[in-house]
């Protein structure tokens, strides 16, 4: 945050006029800037790629702190810019998301960027981590629909660069998912979760079911030890957390974890919304299971997205029946 004004120690950003993956020269506007005595627009300050818009608008930020980041295209090389070029024009601003750039942009080396001003966002600690790659890779990542995770667990280091992405892209072979489905009664998972309820025990019902799926996964995969789950909670104000649930873990024990690696398996809980299914874009071969239906549970809907290179059919299987045998008596869990 720029200084605008002699005794001025803090700006509010009414509104960004850049979004995250826009092009912009240094004397373009930024942003606008409301101090306690005026309006004022401020210029970008250098030309290049905004990185990272670190700060919504709306927030009030103390003189100094940093706003956000701008990368210079001094060290892209012309093959990237080719590349590039035609998909960035195709995707559009509107659908390069702030998050998907954040993390590349720290690693950057200080003289390909620029700082221009913020305010660190909220605390992402307990939200799984996000892959370090290069901004042109993340864009690459997101025209060709690769999940970088998945480049990760085959063998690429972070940083991702774009020219991992590119490999990846010209492979002929693709893991293709497949998906294992299954109904079951949540009556009896209810009633437990109700029960600890009056006596004076509150267990959150998305956080049971991933400790349900850590000790199914467990018991499908036969690993011993501790299972790292990432809980999507559509509707809930912490739409993503992550787990790591030990085998000996009790319900009312399991906390949310800083998520520094890749999760076992993701957990969608869709349970008291009006949707059916979700199923993530791009590629990945970290099994997800999508949970949904009434919140009553009398008809609960478990799906299974796996690769069967990692996740055979067997252990899928088992890894459902063995879910749906702890959702209908819970006891067994307990065990």
């Amino acid at each position: 945050m720029p200084q605008l004004g002699m005794a001025q120690d803090s700006g509010t950003i009414l509104s960004w006029m850049k979004s995250a993956g826009d092009k912009v020269e240094a004397d373009d506007v930024l942003m606008e800037v409301e101090t306690d005595k005026a309006t004022m627009e401020v210029e970008a300050g250098a030309s290049g790629i905004v990185a990272v818009l670190r700060v919504e608008a709306g927030t009030e930020v103390a003189v100094g702190e940093t706003v956000a980041f701008i990368e210079t295209e001094s060290n892209s090389s012309a093959a990237e810019s080719q590349e590039l070029a035609a998909p960035l024009e195709k995707i559009g601003v509107s659908t390069i998301s702030k998050a998907g750039v954040e993390d590349a942009a720290a690693t950057k080396p200080a003289q390909h960027s620029q700082e221009i001003a913020p305010l660190p966002g909220k605390d992402k600690s307990n939200a799984p981590r996000r892959i370090l790659a290069s901004p042109k890779a993340r864009y690459l990542a997101q025209t060709k629909g690769i999940d970088l995770r998945r480049l990760v667990r085959s063998g690429f280091s972070e940083p991702i660069h774009f020219a991992d992405v590119q490999s990846a892209a010209n492979q002929t072979s693709v893991s293709a998912q497949a998906m294992l489905s299954t109904e079951v009664s949540g009556l009896e998972f209810n009633a437990l979760l109700e029960l600890a309820e009056k006596n004076g025990v509150e267990i959150e019902r998305p956080t049971a079911m991933a400790a349900f799926a850590a000790a199914s996964y467990r018991y499908a995969k036969q690993i011993a030890g501790t299972v790292s789950v990432e809980l999507v909670s559509v509707g809930s104000e912490e739409m993503n957390r992550q787990f790591e649930i030990p085998d000996s873990a009790g319900l009312s024990s399991i906390a949310s974890a800083s998520a520094d690696k890749l999760p076992d398996i993701v957990v969608c809980d869709l349970i008291g919304t009006r949707f059916d299914d979700f199923s993530p874009g791009g590629e990945s071969d970290i099994p997800m299971l999508t949970v949904s239906g009434p919140p009553s549970g009398d008809a609960l809907k478990l799906r299974l997205r796996f690769v069967e290179r990692d996740t055979p059919l067997p252990a899928a299987a088992a890894f459902l029946e063995n879910l749906a045998m702890r959702l209908e008596n819970p006891i067994y869990h307990m065990l």
